[in-house]
């Protein structure tokens, strides 16, 4: 589709400096050229490795750029070289079939280099049980150095000079990807382009960055400076090595959010976000064509969750032990956990605070109010309650004396209500204690 878009760009062009020349160029020519570029714009733009790639069974990742892999071919244990400073989520699979570039300098160190890995395809899309995910982070700007130079995007073709790993001033710190330079109404105009890679695919969407890059966000934010500052134009170029993301890219809020942020930051200052979709091949990489970039919020559970299971594929093994590291939270998110227990330790303390004082929010001194004034029905209740009993006791009917006693040995003459007396505080006490 790309070279398509590029071949009708030609034949206008064509077309008007024929119309220029009065129709004095042969029609056989320009039917020859034609026929040239509808060949090329058949077959899609192909980026080959240099050399055959050799298949391999994945064993460890011994260190965050060092990977253990045996060779299906001699059953060897090597160690190759993994371009890739991120966790790699999810590709970290033991038993795994790899795939693996021999280098052609003797004078290296590591003969090899991990180029690819067979990962699962969508269930009921894809034709194939699995696909091939690029995992050398170098490999993008290879690819979208050819895409460049064959102008095949609209808005990053206009250049006439193209320059990479440029600084921006001599006292800069970093190095962009890509400077495209132009002439227009005899100004020079720049465009920047930084080139990003997106190996991480959930749902159909891609995420960048599977873990946190601070030098990425650096990167956008000076974007965003040189717009503001010297008019010039930057693109942000995401560039996936997998062939089942159909929604599109997102930077990635989970991960990093500090990088997120930033991308709606120059998002909103000018800067271009844009995406291109690379099928990975056993003979180079295959472009596709570009998906859409989504730079608004969206809910992280989904993620999360795949993050949690993903810990078992995540990072590289660093100890003794042979125990994983770089597959725990995120410092954001650690920073986050204590804060949240600090603020509910903080609000827990200041409920009880005011609980004793009798203070507090309206909810709060109305549960107070409630319950002393349950409290004092509860005691009102009990003391009528006494009371009844005092005076069904006092209301007895005393016994008569017998003829021939006289009212004091009964005792029942002046103290005669000595007894209720005794009886009342009896049932009082008994009934307290129930």
């Amino acid at each position: 589709a790309l070279r398509r878009q590029s071949l009708c760009k030609w034949v206008a062009q064509s077309m008007t400096c024929i119309s220029r020349a009065g129709w004095k160029c042969s029609w056989t020519a320009l039917a020859l050229w034609l026929s040239v570029r509808m060949a090329l714009a058949t077959r899609p733009l192909l980026v080959p490795y240099s050399r055959a790639l050799l298949p391999a069974t994945f064993v460890a990742r011994r260190d965050r750029f060092i990977t253990e892999c045996r060779l299906e071919s001699s059953g060897e244990s090597v160690l190759a070289h993994t371009v890739n400073p991120g966790r790699m989520e999810a590709f970290v699979i033991p038993g795994a079939r790899i795939f693996l570039e021999q280098t052609d300098k003797t004078t290296r160190k590591l003969q090899y280099t991990w180029e690819l890995l067979e990962f699962p395809g969508l269930p009921g899309r894809d034709s194939q049980p699995t696909i091939l995910c690029g995992t050398n982070t170098g490999r993008p700007n290879l690819i979208v150095k050819e895409v460049l130079s064959a102008r095949l995007l609209e808005g990053l073709d206009d250049w006439t000079e193209l320059k990479s790993e440029v600084k921006v001033s001599p006292d800069a710190r970093n190095r962009l990807d890509f400077c495209l330079r132009s002439e227009v109404d005899g100004h020079t105009r720049t465009h920047w382009v930084e080139v990003k890679n997106c190996h991480y695919v959930q749902d159909g969407w891609g995420y960048f960055p599977d873990s946190v890059s601070e030098r990425a966000a650096r990167h956008v934010h000076e974007l965003a400076e040189l717009i503001q500052k010297h008019g010039d134009r930057a693109t942000v170029l995401f560039v996936v090595q997998r062939d089942d993301v159909v929604a599109g890219v997102r930077p990635s809020d989970f991960h990093d959010p500090g990088f997120a942020e930033a991308c709606r930051q120059a998002g909103a200052a000018g800067v271009q976000f844009r995406a291109l979709k690379v099928k990975c091949t056993l003979e180079g990489s295959e472009v596709v064509g570009e998906v859409p970039v989504d730079l608004e919020v969206y809910p992280l559970a989904p993620i999360r969750a795949q993050w949690e299971l993903n810990r078992n594929t995540t990072g590289w093994i660093r100890s003794q032990s042979g125990t994983l590291v770089a597959n725990g939270p995120f410092p954001h998110h650690k920073v986050k956990v204590r804060k949240e227990a600090k603020e509910t330790k903080e609000k827990t303390a200041k409920v009880k605070k005011e609980r004793k004082a009798g203070t507090g929010s309206p909810k709060t001194r109305k549960r107070s109010r409630q319950l002393k004034k349950e409290a004092a029905e509860d005691s009102g209740i009990e003391n009528k309650a006494v009371e009844n009993v005092s005076e069904s006791v006092s209301e007895k009917p005393t016994r008569k004396p017998r003829e021939g006693q006289d009212a004091e040995a009964d005792g029942s003459a002046e103290d005669g209500d000595a007894p209720a007396e005794r009886r009342s505080r009896y049932f009082s006490k008994r009934l307290k204690a129930e």
